[in-house]
């Protein structure tokens, strides 16, 4: 049962990592044109460097669900060693995120007057990204262990 688990979760995250994957890639390559923004983003560009390491992070997610499907020992081992960077940069990601965010006030300034946020422009522009970011590690950390679990159980 546990193995069928593990291999629905590799599927997942090489379905994931592939499209992700793509799609960081594609910036990557065109990073003078797209400056790693979507089409119709209009915001300041992100960093070239940011858009490398999300491309890292999406090979080392395919190659986590490689060895997750193949739950062989050796496949087991890579898939842990392969998560490892993803949530380290998930758990970068979180509290870079959480330490500019910290800051940020729920008053803002419309046409010179200043307002209130109500709970979802709050939650839209601050609260957001850092608990998909907190949500994604813990996760990350929960498959570690089982997979970790399942490594012990295939040694025996």
């Amino acid at each position: 049962m546990m193995k069928v688990i593990l291999r629905l979760i590799g599927v997942t995250f090489i379905a994931i990592g592939i499209y992700y994957g793509y799609k960081s890639g594609y910036h990557l390559v065109n990073y003078g044109i797209t400056s790693g923004l979507e089409p119709g983003t209009f915001s300041q560009g992100r960093p070239y460097w940011e858009i490398v390491v999300e491309f890292v992070l999406w090979l080392a997610v395919i190659s986590t669900g490689v060895g997750l499907i193949n739950s062989t020992r050796i496949g087991l081992k890579t898939a842990i060693y392969s998560l490892i960077l993803p949530t380290l940069i998930a758990g970068l990601f979180f509290v870079a995120e959480l330490s500019k965010k910290s800051n940020y006030s729920t008053t803002m300034m419309v046409n010179t007057e200043r307002r209130e946020m109500n709970l979802v422009e709050q939650w839209k522009y601050i609260y957001s990204e850092p608990t998909y970011l907190a949500i994604l590690t813990i996760v990350l950390i929960a498959i570690f262990l089982l997979t970790n679990k399942q490594l012990k159980l295939v040694k025996t």
